[in-house]
């Protein structure tokens, strides 16, 4: 029998590998997609910066769809000339914030948990990433999930200003962030520093409001104005599954640059969509707010802050007449950050989403129509979302604080 103090350094030495060997091991199949052809996204990327560089004005003459920050994270990969350099660059460039959002997860997990439970975030989003490699390095949306971790983790370590800030550039580059700002203003309310917070956002949103005299950003929002049920939205699964079964007018269609189920069957509910889309949004957001600021909590767990950002972002996910797969990159390192607080089950279903991803996208079928099968995983999957956004709302409005080293249920 060793002595209780070589117990305890032998049981810190198996965690420091654990933490290694998941750590590497999540990184590694990363490398190998940095020699991935380009995908249409990152062509997109490239042209868009290469015309900007020649002297064009996106919105005003190169058609975008992101709001101007998405525009700096291109430049450096810029430097690379041609489309290979510039993806490489891109990839790279991705590669390095996975490390860094990696080795927070890592440290956060030994800040809020003990044991083998601080491996948890890393493990689950290291799951989550994995599944989803097809894109995950093609796809500009692990940046703003990594400036909404950079945002939680400021709050968390009460610099409201730096949060402040990160929420605004993460709003900059790919709108949603924006959603976060109500809930953590009222929690910075509450423990009177909402004008940190404040100033923090308005620094980062200073060059958004000065370029509107001369570039007219917002008509980003116009490119999706007229969109309907992407094939991976809840509805267009729903349509796509019945369409087996009973006779219905629907067609697997092109549009742009992605796939929709149209036709008279299915185009009439778009605006009924729309407005559950709306509803569930903003209801989900004004209930966190209000939940937040009735109880007068102070409470600056990650964990928790983690669980009502998802509880915000999940009907944005779900419920919207758009699910593009890389939607699912926002998730995913909320809930390795949600399993620090509260009950762990429901973040588990995040990376499951993930996992059955690649069962219908990619696929050859994605392009002509899903199988049966197929309809009935991503059915599952996007129900499955949902699942998860109902069992936060219960836990967020049956709320119960944290010690900072107390178990997790």
């Amino acid at each position: 029998m060793y002595p209780k103090s070589l117990q305890i350094e032998l049981t810190r030495a198996r965690l420091l590998i654990a933490q290694l060997a998941i750590y590497y091991v999540g990184i590694a199949p990363l490398l190998f997609s940095l020699f991935d052809s380009p995908h249409g996204d990152v062509q997109l990327y490239h042209e868009t910066t290469k015309s900007l560089l020649m002297g064009q004005l996106p919105y005003a003459e190169i058609e975008f769809e992101y709001p101007p920050y998405a525009l700096i994270w291109f430049l450096i990969p810029a430097l690379g000339g041609n489309l290979l350099n510039f993806h490489f660059l891109f990839a790279l460039q991705l590669l390095l914030l996975d490390m860094a959002i990696k080795i927070g997860l890592l440290i956060e997990g030994e800040r809020w948990s003990k044991g083998w439970a601080a491996l948890l975030p890393i493990a689950l989003f290291s799951i989550h990433s994995l599944f989803l490699n097809h894109f995950y390095l093609q796809r500009m949306d692990l940046i703003p999930a990594g400036l909404t971790v950079a945002a939680l983790l400021a709050f968390s370590r009460q610099r409201l200003f730096l949060a402040g800030l990160f929420i605004s550039i993460g709003a900059g580059t790919k709108l949603y962030p924006a959603l976060f700002g109500l809930p953590l203003l009222a929690l910075a309310w509450n423990r009177r520093q909402a004008a940190p917070l404040i100033k923090g956002a308005l620094a980062g949103l200073a060059p958004l409001i000065a370029m509107l005299p001369f570039l007219p950003w917002w008509q980003f929002l116009t490119f999706h104005s007229d969109r309907g049920f992407e094939v991976e939205a809840l509805y267009a699964a729903i349509l796509w599954l019945l369409h087996f079964f009973i006779d219905l007018d629907l067609n697997w269609t092109w549009v742009h640059a992605w796939q929709e189920v149209k036709g008279p069957d299915a185009d009439p509910w778009v605006p009924c969509a729309l407005v559950l889309f709306a509803t569930t949004v903003i209801g989900s957001t004004l209930l966190a707010t209000w939940r937040i600021y009735r109880d007068r909590t102070t409470d600056l767990h990650l964990g928790y802050l983690a669980k009502v950002s998802l509880f915000v972002l999940l009907p944005f996910v779900a419920f919207n007449i758009v699910l593009s797969p890389q939607y699912l990159i926002w998730l995913g390192v909320l809930a390795a950050l949600g399993v620090l607080w509260g009950n762990r089950f429901w973040m588990l279903l995040i990376p499951v989403a993930a996992i059955l991803t690649p069962v219908f996208y990619p696929s050859p079928q994605f392009s002509s129509g899903l199988t049966l099968l197929q309809t009935i995983v991503l059915l599952t999957r996007d129900l499955s979302l949902v699942a998860v956004w109902l069992a936060l709302g219960k836990e967020i409005l049956a709320r119960r604080s944290l010690t900072r080293f107390e178990e997790c249920q």
